[in-house]
């Protein structure tokens, strides 16, 4: 897997799919983040006994399945007969906990892009980043990032892959001041770093940001759009969402206003010239297309599709 050294980041990047709304790190939360149009999704992933690549957050099982204990002392075989929903659901489900692999094949599938936090193994921290590499190595298709507040994942996978896009993880300054930070991430080619909202100030945001280092943000409870916003306005570049539903509406909404009145403006100049043109929903983006000597032409805007037939001259309105 060849690379590049910096990425344009999408302003939402799922959390361990859509934490809020589905089972965490699974693929059924993961799928809903894809279904409501996030481009990104974060994962969190370590390795079994077996050493295959999985899905799981925490040192241990307990919190999200109905197991016990290190993922790590268990084969993946016995890993994905747990129950990786009844924690969110609170009944029993069919959702197991994931291989990388499976997120890796669901995201190629549907185009979309991945961010892999490394999460550490203790002791296997040095055979986690190996065997998420071995993998990753393969997929050209989607673009993929790796992140971790572990230092030691960031150093090995730096020796192991060094053109790969990195992302240092700091939820305090207590370990590492901001100086520290900046001098890891020039040390490793680190161009992405990761920060709590609680740390986040404009004179930080510039600091990093004269480094020419990308910021993504995450918090540990659900934020409001105008929180969110707020921290846009410092600068950074992304922010992790546990449940964008909310946000995506505000957006879509605005969105949708100025769209409409660009259509009516569209529609006025059109009848002004005597053309025909309908206009219906649909859920196509931007494309123009003719058609032989009919001369048809076809202009897909976010929601709308207006369509113009030189032909007749009458107006229609859906919505």
């Amino acid at each position: 897997m060849t690379q590049k050294k910096t990425l344009k980041l999408p302003k939402l990047i799922g959390h361990r799919g859509v934490k809020d709304l589905c089972p965490e790190n699974t693929i059924e939360s993961i799928t809903k983040a894809f279904d409501l149009g996030l481009t990104y999704v974060e994962i969190d992933v370590k390795i079994s006994k077996d050493e295959v690549p999985i899905l799981l957050h925490d040192d241990t099982l307990d919190r999200t399945t109905n197991g016990k204990g290190l993922a790590v002392n268990y084969v993946y075989d016995d890993i994905k007969k747990l129950d990786a929903g009844k924690f969110f659901y609170n009944k029993n489900t069919n959702i197991f906990v994931p291989k990388l692999e499976d997120i890796l094949n669901l995201c190629i599938k549907n185009k979309r892009n991945l961010n892999i936090e490394l999460k550490p193994n203790k002791n296997y921290e040095n055979l986690n980043v190996k065997k998420i590499i071995e993998l990753t190595n393969k997929i050209n298709e989607i673009e993929i990032f790796f992140s971790s507040f572990d230092l030691q994942s960031i150093k090995e996978l730096n020796k192991l892959l060094p053109k790969s896009i990195k992302s240092f993880l700091i939820d305090d300054f207590n370990l590492y001041n901001l100086d520290d930070l900046i001098n890891i991430a020039n040390k490793y080619q680190i161009s992405i770093c990761g920060l709590n909202i609680d740390i986040i100030s404009e004179d930080i945001v510039k600091k990093i940001k004269k480094e020419k280092i990308l910021i993504t943000a995450y918090s540990n409870s659900s934020i409001s759009y105008p929180q969110i916003n707020d921290i846009f306005k410092m600068g950074i570049d992304s922010f992790f969402v546990d449940d964008p539903t909310e946000i995506i509406n505000i957006v879509w909404n605005k969105q949708n206003t100025i769209l409409k009145k660009y259509i009516l403006i569209i529609l006025f100049l059109l009848f002004s010239t005597g053309l025909y043109a309908e206009v219906y929903y649909c859920s196509e983006t931007f494309s123009r297309g003719l058609d032989g000597d009919r001369k048809d032409i076809e202009f897909n805007l976010e929601k709308y599709t207006i369509k113009i037939d030189w032909f007749k001259k009458k107006l229609f309105l859906k919505t």
